[in-house]
């Protein structure tokens, strides 16, 4: 499939489509690349397959034959070129060809049996001749109804991918309870790739979480059949409750004096992302309070973190205050604060100032925002704490007007901010 990337100091995005290797003679290269005319990436990546499809055609030209006859002894390359598109696409006479190309490639024992390998790509083969799709086709699909976030569907693709590599099959439809259950067993004895140490309860407990709305999906789309292999297998996992102790901030804020971005964060709770994605228009001298919402400028995306995609507001502290006044003399740039923290592959914000915090000051920027939300839960600020969070606060109605999340309605006096020692 083609991919999508952009240039580094050049505007636009790029594709470039893989030449198939029995071809880099007649091309004389081993990948193509196009300038692509959408200016957004989900536009992008949908220009980009059509892009493919042209070149498929193209490609298909050049050897003048069908598809089924493609160069390549192997079952895996076979196996490629035959499901490149739907089997509904294929007539009768297509599929019993395939059928015979898969089998002249099997390794069938004296007893007919065949090695494990061998057995899950046959019914990879017999999944596809079904209607069932492969886990990026599963990925792609919601991507493009659901709008999902660039982010969330790298996650979609590192969890899927895990039970793909595990499964030996990119078609993950056939799986069952038990298959799950066993799965699972795998998954709690695997350890971090950097640290040696144990996956966390919550690193397995995201996985079956993401699963199971895989399957639910699926089940929608006429994907599996058993949409519930997945129930329950989260729940049984324990969780490891322990009091976390937080670093000493006094070394860190002597240091971070000058730092806006780091001092937004230290005195808001917000996100580091949505700290770094804030424009000088999102931050009100006037009235003490800055705004997190999402926007568009040009080539640079803002997306909020959680269902909520809502305006939020929350008091300025003094100390940002009095820190933009000393950084700002002449007024606010009504564009990005922090221009620098954009990653256009990912449309993310602040994945620098986060790797930058922990280096220089020697603290994780989400101890920050763990430090903040905690003091506003003990000093009872519940208006405050749903703005910055939007999670639902015990006590609180969750059929709370937005017009209740204002400045004007919150009634938070402009200094009255919870101290945070």
């Amino acid at each position: 499939m083609a991919s999508v990337f952009t240039r580094p100091k050049r505007t636009g995005f790029y594709s470039r489509i893989a030449v198939p290797r029995d071809l880099w003679p007649s091309y004389s290269t081993r990948s193509i690349v196009r300038k692509l005319t959408a200016t957004s990436r989900r536009a992008a990546e949908i220009e980009a397959r059509s892009i493919q499809v042209d070149f498929d055609r193209s490609f298909q030209e050049e050897r003048s034959q069908s598809p089924l006859d493609a160069p390549g002894n192997d079952l895996k390359h076979l196996l490629r070129v035959i499901q490149a598109d739907p089997a509904e696409e294929h007539s009768q006479d297509d599929l019993d060809t395939a059928d015979e190309l898969v089998i002249q490639q099997l390794n069938i024992h004296t007893d007919g049996s065949l090695s494990p390998e061998e057995d899950r790509l046959w019914a990879q083969h017999q999944a596809w001749k079904e209607g069932h799709q492969p886990y990026t086709i599963w990925i792609e699909r919601r991507a493009e109804t659901e709008g999902t976030r660039l982010t969330t569907q790298r996650n979609w693709h590192t969890y899927l991918g895990r039970l793909a590599k595990w499964a030996g099959t990119d078609y993950l439809s056939g799986l069952t309870r038990r298959d799950a259950i066993e799965f699972k067993e795998w998954l709690l004895k695997q350890t971090n790739e950097k640290t040696g140490k144990p996956n966390s309860p919550g690193y397995h407990k995201n996985h079956f979480k993401v699963y199971g709305a895989f399957w639910r999906w699926a089940d929608d789309h006429q994907q599996v059949s058993d949409p519930t292999i997945w129930a329950n297998l989260g729940r049984s996992i324990k969780e490891h409750h322990h009091d976390r102790i937080l670093p000493d901030f006094a070394e860190a804020d002597e240091l971070a004096a000058e730092d806006l971005l780091y001092n937004i964060q230290r005195f808001t709770g917000c996100r580091g992302s949505e700290a770094a994605g804030l424009r000088g228009c999102d931050l009100d001298l006037e009235g003490r309070t800055i705004h997190f919402t999402e926007w568009k400028e040009g080539e640079m995306v803002r997306h909020l973190k959680g269902k909520s995609k809502d305006r939020r507001t929350v008091p300025m502290h003094s100390k940002i205050y009095s820190l933009l006044l000393k950084l700002y003399p002449g007024g606010l740039p009504n564009g990005s604060l922090f221009p620098k923290q954009y990653k256009p592959s990912e449309e993310t914000w602040g994945d620098t100032y986060k790797e930058g915090v922990l280096r220089r000051y020697g603290i994780h920027s989400h101890d920050l925002r763990r430090r903040v939300v905690t003091q506003l839960s003990l000093s009872s600020s519940p208006f405050i704490l749903y703005a910055l969070t939007r999670h639902q606060i015990p006590g609180m109605s969750t059929g709370l007007p937005k017009s209740v999340i204002s400045p004007s309605s919150l009634g938070w006096p402009r200094r009255q901010v919870p101290a945070f020692p």
